[in-house]
């Protein structure tokens, strides 16, 4: 999961990483490792926290346009299907 602790955008609330990724400030999110290396290695780092390790993958990963919280609204596993991991 990533945790977004401070705002990169301009939004006090929510940071728009892409058309499919937007993170509400001190909420943690499920993510794929692709966009938990791009929150926790690039210049967002300082403003997100990477929870978790990636030693284990749990299989693909739904990567699709989602609202702000729904990945914790509708539980903890990831959606069946298409993914970017």
């Amino acid at each position: 999961s990533c945790l977004c602790s401070t705002r990169p955008g301009r939004s006090p609330h929510t940071y728009k990483l892409d058309d499919h990724h937007i993170f509400e400030k001190d909420r943690p999110m499920l993510v794929c490792g692709n966009t938990a290396a791009m929150c926790g290695k690039s210049w967002l780092a300082p403003h997100f926290e990477v929870i978790g390790d990636m030693n284990t993958h749990y299989g693909l990963f739904d990567c699709g346009p989602t609202t702000p919280s729904a990945s914790l609204d509708k539980g903890d596993a990831p959606a069946a299907g298409g993914g970017c991991c």
